[in-house]
């Protein structure tokens, strides 16, 4: 491992995100660690995809977002050549869910800066195209950084039904791919616009709340077909019909997950040109991230205390003064 990388320090090799193995180097002027991944040889060799991943680069480094990781371009040293990214500490939440699924309220906390993030990209008229677990980093401060715009030429397409594979903890590498949360028309090859990643940000919602890919079944094929065919799954069913706001967490996963796209959300953000005046005005026009705050406030108001159910001599010498008391009231009236 070279010590030196464009003139900076290089810390360690580590794995970052979904895109493999990176040199962590330290920006001593801007106080600031960078991940660099070393193209191989074959890539670069490969005029048209090379031409690609520079063209998506370049798209990206221009893209500034609290949520999305920095783009720093290709580099080239010592005849090789690198991709570059700001390094963002933390753990994938690709991992986290293997681990566990989390609470509705962090779930969505995390969905909508994920909305944030991806709708920067749309404002350009872009579709990121790979939104997936693996490529989400959930940094020290709890905050969730996508990392995989811009990459999609390092990747090598596999085969649809060899990458949905069941979500297992720590492992496989099919964990990584991106297959598990596309849309439908991705999976069929078809013209994509930022509908498609609508899709797939409900099915990276669905698998925060429950654990795993919305369409998942023991083989790629049955989850291919369950991907194109099978209903959307029931949140209840997962997590039990007691969870708090559990209709309103399904409406949001309907939507998303809906295989026309015409029938998804609109937006991501509220637009100037859908400013409504009341909260029920209109949800056709409601974006994804109005109904994540709707649902974010609702959870986080306290629960209502369930009354207390009395037994015994106790409670049934409570029902008869409650009923003595009731027959004087009448009497009296």
């Amino acid at each position: 491992m070279t010590s030196t990388l464009f003139g900076w320090n290089v810390l360690d090799e580590v794995e970052y995100g979904g895109i493999g193995n990176v040199l962590r180097v330290r920006d001593p002027e801007e106080n600031r660690e960078l991940a660099f991944h070393r193209l191989p040889p074959g890539l670069v060799q490969d005029a048209p995809r090379f031409e690609r991943l520079k063209e998506e680069c370049q798209r990206a480094a221009e893209l500034h977002h609290p949520h999305l990781a920095q783009n720093l371009g290709l580099r080239e040293e010592g005849g090789a050549h690198y991709v570059g990214l700001a390094f963002h500490r933390g753990v994938r939440l690709l991992e986290l869910i293997a681990r566990k699924p989390l609470p509705p309220p962090r779930a969505v906390e995390l969905a909508i800066q994920l909305a944030g993030a991806v709708a920067r990209i749309h404002d350009r008229g872009w579709t990121h195209g790979e939104i997936r677990p693996a490529d989400v980093i959930v940094d020290d401060r709890g905050q969730a950084v996508m990392i995989g715009f811009g990459l999609a030429a390092l990747r090598d397409r596999v085969k649809v039904t060899e990458s949905l594979a069941p979500l297992r903890e720590h492992s496989p590498p099919e964990l990584a791919r991106w297959a598990a949360f596309q849309s439908p028309e991705q999976a069929q090859a078809q013209p994509l616009d930022y509908r498609s990643d609508i899709f797939s940000l409900g099915a990276v919602f669905y698998a925060m709340l429950t654990g795993r890919p919305p369409f998942q079944r023991e083989s790629g094929s049955d989850s291919l077909s369950a991907l194109l065919r099978a209903p959307t799954p029931q949140l209840a069913e997962a997590l039990g019909a007691e969870v708090r706001e559990i209709d309103a967490l399904q409406q949001i996963v309907d939507r998303c997950l809906v295989r026309d796209p015409a029938k998804r959300y609109l937006l991501l953000l509220p637009s100037r040109a859908f400013r409504r005046e009341s909260w029920e005005e209109s949800q056709d026009d409601r974006s994804l991230d109005e109904d994540l705050r709707a649902v974010r406030r609702a959870l986080s108001r306290p629960e209502a205390p369930l009354p207390q159910q009395r037994s015994g001599c106790l409670g049934r010498a409570a029902a008869l003064l409650a009923a003595a008391l009731a027959a004087l009231g009448c009497a009296l009236g």
